[in-house]
């Protein structure tokens, strides 16, 4: 996996999020804690972890034991379950409810401030988080906050979207776009609106490479 390595490697430094989407399998694990370690060592960035579940964060083979062999201190494990709780509460201090919907996030002063010194985020099987739902936005929020502060995100799975409609999500999920949907159709006009939209940040996006 040494070339995957340096492909994820390479496009973090251009970029502020990385896709991969490796068969299972292959090292996903070990590939993103190698560039985690090089971002302790380097930038001196904090690591977070959101897995599937406790036991991919704390059995044998797990993210936790893995990262204790190569030396890696892991400031933050979670789940997708425990980051999104419920309708309009939270058990952890590292997002906010939107006081005007109960299924938006922000991030908390807290998490700002740990993005402020530089953090690196893997989600880990992040499909989970990929369709519309409670689990998207509070994952969302927690990128958004990334991105301000130039921090870097890697997103690791296999099938990370079987359906045309994730494709806004996984956009959301890298921080390529920030809104939910991509445009809106104004019936009495009869054209697509796009530039207060995911698409104009698209455009936006591109002009940057243009």
């Amino acid at each position: 996996q040494f070339e995957q390595v340096k492909k994820m490697w390479d496009t973090l430094t251009v970029s502020q999020s990385v896709l991969d989407v490796s068969q299972g399998g292959l090292g996903k694990t070990h590939t993103s804690l190698c560039i985690a370690w090089w971002m302790q060592r380097a930038y001196g960035m904090k690591v977070m972890v959101v897995g599937p579940n406790d036991s991919s964060l704390t059995s044998a083979d797990s993210w936790g034991f893995w990262a204790e062999e190569y030396g890696i201190q892991i400031e933050i494990a979670t789940t997708y379950t425990i980051l999104r709780v419920g309708q309009g509460t939270v058990s952890h201090d590292w997002l906010i409810p939107d006081k005007n919907d109960k299924n938006d996030w922000h991030a908390s002063k807290k998490f700002e401030k740990l993005c402020e010194g530089g953090l690196f985020i893997i989600f880990d099987e992040f499909h989970k988080a990929t369709r519309k739902s409670i689990t998207h936005n509070a994952c969302a929020a927690l990128v958004r906050c990334a991105k301000k502060y130039r921090c870097r995100v890697a997103l690791l799975s296999y099938t990370p979207g079987d359906r045309p409609e994730h494709v806004t999500q996984i956009l959301r999920m890298a921080g390529i776009v920030t809104s939910e949907r991509m445009f809106r159709y104004v019936p009495i006009h009869g054209f697509y609106e796009t530039e207060k939209f995911g698409l104009g940040e698209l455009k936006q996006k591109c002009k940057q490479f243009a």
